[in-house]
């Protein structure tokens, strides 16, 4: 809903800027296409659209990557569940300060709700500290318990959340955790996670590749649209330039701070927001901007009770 909104703002803003420090018109203008285009100009849409990919990748190809490893832990639990890579040692010390700060906390001072969450940490604490007790080297964890210390990883992970928003005292001093102590047992818990928070080196370049590919095959339409069936005017190299590098910004800083957004929806609307700064609103072809925001509301509903209904058919199916 807000990265939309900031395309447009910021290419407008990105225009407003180059259209007074930038002298040579031509940069504004529609390209000739019988003209050869300037080397500096060329750089500047090779190092966007290049940035754009990357960022492009680094966000929306989150989702592939996420998606994939949904499907490896669903069939194969036992290899995927947690990261093969790391060593279990660090997994031991890191279950043993969690634990070492639960039993220091005064369950009497709790209120109800907390109560629950702290049983259900001791619990979770001590099923992963009992496997790895049994393990019998470092990187041995059997294949049969590994999925249940994931979902143990998990749970701990959620309600160590709930638990220190500290719902039974104004101050805290029912934990008997000084402010130190509580931010060291929350770093044991976001080293825990990253057994479960993970994905191979190859899943990462499957799906980098199935983007390039897939790019590839449909690069005309998604051109054809952004390029000439937003605005009512062929985009200029400084519109393109200012709507790239405002998409490629605004990707790559949700990216840094894990928020989801869309290429799709930052790049259009800093399209349009180039052709509003360049003849005003009536230089938009609505019927394209009406299509865009009608798949924009539609598409997470829609997903929503498809996916929804498929998961009650097959469940009801098995």
């Amino acid at each position: 809903l807000i990265s939309p909104m900031v395309g447009f703002g910021l290419a407008m803003l990105l225009m407003l800027i180059l259209n007074r420090t930038v002298k040579r018109k031509r940069f504004f203008k529609e390209p000739n296409p019988n003209r050869r285009t300037p080397f500096w100009i060329r750089l500047i849409m090779v190092v966007t659209c290049t940035s754009i990919s990357f960022s492009h990748g680094s966000n929306d190809g989150q989702k592939g990557v996420g998606l994939l490893m949904i499907i490896l832990i669903a069939f194969l639990p036992a290899q995927f569940a947690l990261d093969a890579t790391k060593n279990t040692t660090n997994m031991d010390g890191n279950i043993h300060h969690i634990d070492k700060y639960l039993t220091r906390i005064d369950t009497n001072k709790l209120v109800a709700s907390d109560k629950n969450i702290f049983t259900e940490l001791r619990k979770n604490t001590i099923l992963i500290q009992n496997i790895l007790d049994k393990s019998v080297g470092p990187e041995e964890i059997p294949y049969s318990e590994r999925f249940k210390v994931r979902k143990s990883i998990l749970t701990i992970g959620k309600l160590s959340e709930k638990f220190f928003k500290c719902q039974s005292c104004a101050n805290c001093a029912c934990l008997n955790l000084t402010k130190k102590e509580v931010n060291h047992f929350i770093k044991n818990v976001s080293e825990l996670k990253t057994y479960t928070e993970y994905a191979p080196w190859w899943v990462i370049l499957m799906i980098s590749v199935s983007l390039g590919l897939g790019t590839m095959v449909g690069w005309k339409r998604i051109v054809v649209t952004i390029g000439e069936k937003i605005g009512k005017t062929h985009l200029s190299y400084a519109q393109g330039a200012s709507s790239g590098m405002i998409a490629a910004s605004t990707i790559g800083i949700s990216s840094l701070f894990g928020l989801p957004v869309s290429t799709t929806h930052v790049l259009s609307s800093g399209v349009a927001g180039t052709m509003v700064y360049s003849g005003g609103l009536k230089n938009l072809q609505y019927s394209t901007i009406k299509n865009i925001l009608i798949a924009w509301v539609i598409t997470i509903p829609v997903t929503i009770l498809i996916a929804g209904g498929m998961f009650i058919f097959l469940r009801w199916l098995i």
